[in-house]
């Protein structure tokens, strides 16, 4: 009757919260845990790391990375799952109206734009404003080099000296966000790699998808790899020193995601990152 009435609670909380107990097993989630993050009773979440109130979790599924917040009553504890952000970070954000966003929706439609000239797709873009760049800019500012973001969060030295390598397998889009907190949350969890794994040659593997950058930093040992490039500067890091808990909140205060596989002494991170979609490319506006 108690789990009964609890449910009945988080169900109208519009929210992601879960309730586990002290083995980490979901006894109850709300339809936003459920419907967004694939969270159901009876599966469990993986605890990596508690400061006080706030938590690190893994979804073992997924292997993906949450933050929240833990509140603990008798023996069960409530995890209040943050929401990646989806407000505009710019400094002048575009609020679009439900009807306008409906529009932009419909503009957006792939069997509409395949059958219109490229002269047509552009006055359509400028007449509703469903340019996909500006919709971009309008959340993430102007977007930053993702390569560069690397180059400035692992290129300076670390302890023992590691080497890092990089490979661009696909063009990058811009990425979405604050270069340089983005540059200090990869630079902490690829220090944790290192420190946990002892490595002393790691891969960097930027490979675009459509809507979104992943980036992962992997443990080769004396593997060579096709187009792999040896990452080297003399820049020294002047940014700030981050813990995990912090790094997930940057990942996820941007859109982005965080994927760990099993522990961290098996050598692999993943982020995702939010691009600015192909839609704004050149190629769209380009003759057919």
């Amino acid at each position: 009757m108690r789990l009964q009435f609890f449910q009945r609670l988080l169900d109208l909380l519009d929210g992601r919260v879960v309730v586990i107990n002290d083995r980490g097993e979901i006894l109850l989630a709300s339809q936003a845990a459920r419907w967004q993050l694939g969270l159901a009773p009876g599966r469990r979440l993986d605890l990596l790391h508690r400061e006080g109130e706030r938590v690190v979790v893994r979804q073992p599924l997924t292997q993906q990375l949450h933050s929240a917040i833990a509140l603990r009553w008798l023996k069960l504890e409530f995890l209040l799952l943050k929401t990646p952000s989806v407000q505009p970070l710019a400094e002048s954000p575009t609020e679009l109206s439900q009807r306008h966003r409906e529009l932009v929706e419909f503009c957006r439609r792939p069997e509409l734009l395949a059958v219109l000239p490229a002269a047509e797709r552009r006055a359509l873009r400028a007449l509703t404003g469903t340019d996909d760049g500006q919709q971009f800019q309008s959340i993430h500012g102007q977007g930053f080099d993702a390569l560069e973001m690397v180059r400035l969060a692992l290129a300076p030295p670390f302890a023992g000296r590691p080497e890092f390598f990089f490979q661009v397998p696909t063009p990058l889009l811009p990425v979405g966000g604050d270069r340089q907190q983005l540059a200090s949350a990869l630079r902490c969890l690829s220090m944790e790699l290192v420190a946990r794994h002892r490595c002393r040659r790691l891969l960097v593997r930027l490979h675009q998808g459509r809507n979104e950058l992943l980036i992962t930093v992997q443990d080769i040992g004396e593997m060579e790899l096709p187009g792999m490039q040896r990452l080297t500067t003399a820049l020294k890091w002047r940014g700030a020193l981050l813990d995990q808990m912090q790094a997930c909140e940057v990942v996820e205060r941007f859109g982005g995601r965080l994927k760990l596989r099993g522990p961290v002494a098996q050598g692999r991170i993943s982020i995702g990152l939010p691009t600015a979609p192909p839609l704004s490319l050149e190629a769209l506006s380009s003759p057919t």
